[in-house]
């Protein structure tokens, strides 16, 4: 290997991050990440003539050391290592901006670190929810009132439209009743094999959660409105 424990001293005279030498990933990180911003260290240690030519020796090293295979592949590593520290909260962001300009479902909604998102559908305990993982995304009519007999009566009543709700919907939905628990779920088909931690599954996953909570709002418009109307006149 190059130079490294050259590499790591004039690294530690420039940045003062000698907690984190005994890491050996976090070493090869701080390499990668001074190969991607060459300027950007010029920039910083440009006007200190001892520095600035401590900086220059670093940067030739990393040239070097860029054309080492096993450093090039612990580069890839980290760059997935690095795709993959996103957080719900940033994914509900960026969702919320898409959704929030189609439908006002989730328009009070905070985004946060919960790796759910629910949204009301002006019917006490009926809830627009998405569930977000590392393996796969749902969206589902989520019937989470706190009386069980209120939501099975609620499903029960939507599932008598559930032709029409499915022709509408254009695919077929998963009909949860769950008898032995207190709520129900009503859902569309997982996306799976996708991350909510890897920005690269993002697109791929708003597109599906958008575009079928839109066509789940449309297709039970008028099944809900009946429900409204049922339980105003109990």
């Amino acid at each position: 290997m190059i130079a490294r424990m050259e590499l790591i001293s004039l690294i530690l005279t420039i940045s003062n991050v000698g907690n984190i030498v005994s890491d050996s990933l976090a070493v090869h990180q701080i390499l990668f990440l001074f190969s991607c911003m060459e300027a950007s260290v010029e920039k910083r240690c440009g006007d200190n003539t001892d520095r600035g030519q401590k900086t220059k020796q670093i940067l030739l090293l990393v040239k070097k050391i860029n054309n080492d295979e096993e450093i090039r592949s612990i580069d890839q590593m980290l760059i997935m290592k690095t795709k993959l520290k996103h957080s719900p909260v940033e994914f509900w962001i960026e969702f919320l901006k898409v959704m929030n300009q189609h439908s006002n479902i989730y328009q009070d909604v905070k985004p946060s670190e919960r790796r759910y998102l629910h949204g009301s559908s002006g019917i006490a305990g009926v809830i627009w929810g998405q569930t977000i993982g590392e393996k796969c995304v749902t969206t589902e009519i989520y019937l989470h009132h706190k009386e069980q007999d209120r939501n099975k009566i609620i499903y029960d009543e939507l599932k008598k439209s559930k032709i029409e709700i499915e022709n509408s919907f254009g695919e077929m939905i998963d009909w949860a009743r769950l008898d032995d628990k207190i709520d129900s779920r009503i859902k569309r088909r997982k996306l799976e094999n996708v991350n909510c931690l890897n920005q690269d599954d993002w697109n791929r996953m708003i597109d599906f959660m958008v575009y079928g909570m839109l066509r789940m709002e449309k297709a039970f418009k008028e099944p809900l409105a009946k429900v409204k109307l049922m339980l105003a006149t109990e």
